[in-house]
């Protein structure tokens, strides 16, 4: 079982590939078109919902279920891989 500190840097940096596609969508949107604040915080809202359904949906994809039963649970995330990409619409 890994340290609390491991396990902070890996929580810290293990979907920095996901968290730089979030953050590049999001501060794109600002240059689509003009929000009012309510819509911007729906549009926002829905961005990341849908993008945390993708992780999700990637997870499932790359999870082998024989890990849930071999490993420890602080295992679990380091053998699922980063998103580099988004799905395919």
């Amino acid at each position: 079982m890994s340290s609390k500190k491991e396990q902070a840097n890996e929580r810290d940096t293990h979907f920095t590939g996901f968290a730089k596609l979030l953050y590049d969508e999001l501060e794109n949107l600002r240059y689509r078109r003009p929000f009012t604040p309510d819509e911007y915080v729906r549009e926002v809202q829905t961005i990341i919902a849908r993008r945390a359904y993708d992780l999700v949906f990637h997870t499932l994809m790359e999870v082998d279920p024989a890990w849930l039963d071999m490993l420890d649970t602080s295992e679990w995330t380091g053998r699922i891989p980063d998103m580099t990409e988004w799905p395919k619409s």
